[in-house]
């Protein structure tokens, strides 16, 4: 008798090699959409909960200036943020000045929670923070520091900002670029839907938070915004809504190396760059109308220093041009004339004498 173990044998029902190669490469062909799908989601997930800081930041600032006269909640620089810390009266609307060294503001909370749009905010700090700004600097992540504090900033060409005492504020002008409006109440917005107030901005351009660049030179950035989110950064804007807007161009999407240089923007990427600034500010003779009650409304301009008209016409085939009355009042940098929507329907211009 054969003592010898009978071998396998191979029936119709049993894997081959050649099954059990591609039984692996479909395997690992679903992980790869499993995890792409994981990824995205992610990636979703932070975007959604991006938008939804924008919308209670935007919120919360159109809430403080209708408890505050019409009001823009306070823009700061660098140096005047440092001040109000130091005295702890905490003016601006962010209280804190970003970097990649240990310095304790990166990460207190606290110090974000104690701005004026506190208030509005149920002293929620976490809502000044992107979930997808995950960087820190080598230093900071050796002390094992997870995120720092904000990934936002403001429209520099909204509120006081750092020059409280340059001649342009008092006439509604930026101190940087002074042939845009500096936008210091809302009723001086002619847009709110399609002028921003926060968004991302970019780790390593990110100090304080201001965000500064000058619409009319689409050749480099001076602030940098951020694409957080595939190529996509975050904005709130003066009327309280928030959308996520997809950058167009390499140039405008920067790798985070933890040093900023401003980029220069090839003519033919400047695309994004016009984007942000068609929705920065204003010239200054721009009218915003707002209306305040039936039939009631205001007509506003920045306060020019040079004496400007406002004029109506029912019609502009033909036009005929006669003066608003009564004469513009004046004061936190824009001028208003009350108007009668009803008496005085038609188109508005300002004119020069």
């Amino acid at each position: 008798m054969n003592s010898t173990p009978p071998r396998a044998v191979l029936g119709v029902d049993a894997f081959t090699r050649t099954d059990l190669l591609a039984a692996a490469a479909t395997l690992g062909m679903l992980c790869v959409l499993l995890f792409g799908a994981v990824g995205r989601a992610g990636v979703q997930g932070s975007a959604s909960a991006c938008l939804d800081n924008h919308r209670v930041l935007a919120g919360a600032w159109v809430a403080y200036a209708n408890d505050h006269d019409g009001q823009l909640a306070n823009n700061l620089g660098l140096t005047e943020i440092m001040a109000t810390v130091s005295a702890r009266t905490y003016l601006n609307w962010a209280n804190n000045v970003m970097d990649w060294t240990m310095t304790g503001m990166n990460t207190n909370m606290a110090m974000m929670a104690s701005g004026p749009l506190a208030p509005y905010l149920r002293t929620n700090a976490l809502v000044f923070h992107c979930p997808a700004d995950t960087y820190v600097s080598s230093p900071q992540r050796a002390a094992g520091w997870l995120r720092r504090a904000r990934s936002y900033s403001m429209n520099a060409f909204m509120g006081l900002n750092s020059r409280l005492n340059d001649p342009a504020i008092s006439t509604g002008r930026n101190s940087y670029v002074p042939n845009f409006r500096q936008f210091l109440r809302l009723s001086s917005i002619p847009k709110p839907g399609a002028t921003y107030v926060f968004l991302d901005e970019h780790p390593d351009s990110i100090n304080d938070g201001m965000f500064l660049n000058d619409p009319s030179r689409p050749t480099s950035w001076t602030d940098m915004p951020a694409s957080f989110h595939d190529g996509a950064c975050g904005f709130g804007f003066a009327d309280g809504h928030a959308e996520m807007h997809v950058w167009q161009f390499a140039s405008t999407k920067v790798p985070v190396r933890f040093i900023f240089s401003p980029p220069v923007i090839p003519s033919a990427q400047s695309g994004d760059y016009k984007w942000v600034a068609a929705r920065t500010s204003v010239d200054p003779t721009t009218l915003g109308l707002s209306r305040n009650a039936p039939g009631k409304g205001q007509v506003t301009w920045s306060s020019l220093p040079v004496n400007y008209v406002l004029q109506v016409t029912p019609s502009l085939t033909p036009a005929t041009w006669t003066d608003v009355s009564p004469a513009p009042t004046r004061g936190m940098g824009q001028c208003a004339t009350a108007v009668d929507l009803n008496a005085e329907r038609g188109f508005y211009r300002l004119i020069r004498r």
